[in-house]
């Protein structure tokens, strides 16, 4: 069986890591990035609502469109030609 870890390999302290700053001297972390964002993330609904939408009203005009083509009536008037002369 493996070993225990060490708690001090487990990065467990009551301080936050730093992290350090960006090439513009912005901080890469800030307090506001602990608290916990109030109301939805709209951006995640929207992807998982219109996405199926989208997906099923193109597999529903392609399945009319097959149908159409299927059992529509034909592009071209069926030309009948009528002859007096009976066969022989």
């Amino acid at each position: 069986m493996s070993e225990p870890r060490n708690a001090a390999n487990r990065n467990i302290s009551g301080e936050r890591p730093d992290y350090g700053v960006d090439d513009k001297g912005v901080p890469l972390w800030t307090e506001a990035d602990e608290e916990m964002a109030s109301g939805r993330n709209w951006s995640v609904i929207l992807v998982f609502l219109f996405v199926p939408l989208m997906a099923l009203a193109v597999l529903a005009l392609c399945l009319y469109a097959l149908f159409a083509h299927v059992f529509g009536l034909p592009s071209a008037p069926e030309t009948v030609i009528e002859s007096t002369r009976l066969p022989s």
